[in-house]
């Protein structure tokens, strides 16, 4: 979709509702974005655990541009809820590719979903003897190891980075735990990883597991040859046969980050009873936030949560239904849709 596709450039009228200029920040992801984080849906401990197209829907919130990859992890994830032995873990998981943000957000948003405990690592290099070499990066007010993640909570769910440059020791520990369910501490203390979730990355051959997920989407191809190229680029053999799923992740573009804002602009003006017409943004909104992305600077304003509640509020107040939102002079402009405007 290009900015042509998703708006026109309008004129504001008389009757248009203006909201004044302020500093615009940008974030690369926009992960908290006014226009988004209100959106967020989570889900109570209590409620039964999310379907596949419930949790496939929930990560998308968060990641930009890898739907065909969710919607894969997701079926397998939540398929593997009820297939997988009691007594072993219920999946390891290898993402792959580029996106690395897109990855964190699927991670923290899974343990949301999942209400267990959730750890993080990072396997480069050192030795194989001892659990420092399990130590987690998070959480990090309460450091722990692998060993110690698990024996709070079987069920935990970790991610762990470099996987397939970690000491063949650690390689040696994780597949004895992944095949029988025991994780063995350095001590030789068994623990059981039963129901867990291994999430594992890796860095290698990022650029031809970009390729591979922009060119496809069925999920089993891309499992098969994601693991070829893997194996191709020297990804250890013995490891991949423990694998249970490869999330091939390809780049994110500016297309995608267009179209996040799109949506969470009207997602925003459907919070407040109001429909937003079908390419009603100005595409000189979209561009202004979009501008750090294409390497220039934003000049427009950006709107705050307050300013832009209270602007939908008064156009709801004034009977509008369907609006669109245009750049006027003094800032951005919410009027009728299908209205004339004229002098902006």
């Amino acid at each position: 979709m290009t900015v042509q596709d998703a708006t026109q450039p309008l004129r504001a009228g008389r009757d248009a509702l203006c909201l004044d200029r302020a500093p615009l920040t940008i974030v690369q992801r926009f992960p908290s974005n006014l226009l988004t984080k209100a959106f967020i849906v989570t889900t109570p401990p209590d409620k039964p655990a999310l379907s596949a197209d419930e949790l496939a829907w929930s990560l998308k919130e968060d990641v930009l541009g890898q739907d065909a990859a969710i919607d894969a992890f997701a079926a397998q994830f939540t398929q593997r809820r009820t297939t997988h032995p009691a007594d072993r873990p219920l999946g390891v998981f290898l993402f792959a590719g580029p996106d690395k943000v897109g990855r964190d957000a699927i991670y923290h948003r899974l343990t949301s979903e999942a209400h267990v405990k959730a750890g993080r690592g990072s396997l480069f290099g050192g030795e194989a003897n001892a659990d420092e070499m399990l130590r987690l990066s998070e959480p990090t007010d309460t450091p722990s190891t692998l060993a110690d993640l698990y024996k709070a909570d079987p069920r935990s769910i970790v991610l762990l980075d470099n996987i397939d440059k970690a000491h063949p020791g650690i390689i040696a520990r994780l597949q004895q735990a992944w095949s029988t369910g025991v994780l063995r501490s350095a001590e030789g203390e068994a623990i059981s990883v039963a129901g867990a979730t291994f999430l594992v990355a890796t860095e290698l051959a990022s650029d031809a597991i970009a390729e591979l997920a922009r060119r496809g989407s069925d999920p089993d191809r891309l499992h098969i040859e994601g693991l070829k190229i893997l194996l191709d680029a020297g990804f250890p053999a013995p490891l991949l046969t423990r694998i249970d799923w490869i999330v091939c992740l390809r780049d994110v573009t500016l297309d995608d980050h267009l179209r996040s804002v799109y949506r969470g602009i009207a997602e925003a003006v459907a919070s407040h009873g109001l429909e937003l017409e079908a390419g009603g943004v100005d595409a000189r909104i979209l561009i202004e936030f979009m501008a750090p992305l294409l390497g220039g600077r934003a000049t427009a304003g950006r709107v705050t949560d307050e300013a832009l509640a209270a602007c939908l509020a008064e156009a709801r107040a004034q009977g509008m239904t369907r609006v669109r939102l245009i750049q006027g002079e003094s800032g951005v402009l919410v009027v009728p849709a299908m209205t004339p405007v004229t002098g902006a």
